[in-house]
């Protein structure tokens, strides 16, 4: 029998239809209300949840009026469905803004993003766990180091998401690091690296919050090539590519793709105007 998954609220009138449904005999159809949903983005571990199940369960999947402040949301989940062959309907809601749809965007094509996490308080307190009591809980739109918080218990974690909660957060595993890079994009191609540090005051490295900054001379080939392939999965030609690398592994991981890389503001106006010029006398 096709398993058919409802994804709406769970109000009475809505309740009340999904259990109409299931009364003809050749139906089996779940209701998922929207604000219990939980997403998992992972090398080779990936998924889509609520409660026990799991949407690959699901031979047909339905998504009845979302509201507009999680269609960001349903756009991550339609990515997930697109690449594993689910059919869900509708799928596309335009929405590919924030963290969340740029973490399963990029997983799903293979490069390096830090364990990330979107549902429950209670989903977030057992993804917490599994990080081993610390990780970074940031806005899915936040900018310039704005509610982003490096969270080391449950009760911490809690008192956040009550304090904003009309905010959408992910929560993702702590990299060990002593900077990241803002890699500029243009066309594709990487024209300037800047690497940014706290100094060891703060888990955020951006500028705006005190940050030191440096232009990298010779950067290396393997940050360049990630920033650049970032941006062509997510289709952004002029960006900013924000990479850090891990102390223990070296290996690289993409924190974000900035879709205006700051030419006019921020550090190093002078140089970023040179790559500019540079491009546009290609």
């Amino acid at each position: 029998m096709k398993k058919t998954l409802i994804i709406a609220s769970h109000k009475p009138h809505i309740v009340e239809f999904v259990d109409s449904l299931n009364k003809d005999a050749d139906l089996s159809v779940s209701l998922w209300d929207y604000h219990e949903i939980n997403i998992e983005i992972r090398k080779g571990a990936s998924r889509v949840s609520c409660g026990d199940e799991s949407l690959d369960e699901f031979d047909e999947i339905l998504v009845f009026a979302a509201p507009d402040c999680l269609h960001h949301v349903f756009s991550t989940i339609g990515l997930y469905a697109e690449a594993h062959g689910l059919s869900m309907h509708d799928h596309i809601f335009g929405d590919t803004s924030g963290k969340l749809y740029q973490m399963m965007n990029l997983q799903i094509a293979g490069l390096n993003v830090p364990d990330t996490f979107y549902g429950t308080p209670e989903f977030l307190e057992k993804a917490l766990s599994k990080m081993g009591g610390v990780g970074v809980l940031k806005s899915t739109h936040g900018t310039k180091g704005n509610q982003n918080y490096l969270v080391n218990s449950p009760l911490m974690l809690r008192q956040i998401l009550a304090e904003n909660e009309n905010t959408t957060f992910i929560l993702q595993n702590f990299i060990k690091n002593d900077g990241d890079y803002r890699v500029v994009v243009i066309d594709f191609a990487a024209y300037l690296s800047i690497f940014r540090s706290s100094g060891g005051k703060d888990h955020r490295n951006n500028t705006s919050l005190g940050g030191s900054a440096k232009i990298v001379e010779d950067a290396d080939e393997e940050l360049l090539e990630l920033a650049e392939s970032a941006a062509r999965v997510m289709k952004i030609e002029f960006a900013g590519v924000d990479v850090m690398k891990d102390q223990d592994s070296s290996e690289y991981y993409i924190l974000e793709i900035n879709r205006t890389p700051q030419f006019a503001s921020g550090s190093f106006v002078d140089e970023k105007a040179e790559a500019l010029k540079k491009y546009l006398k290609s």
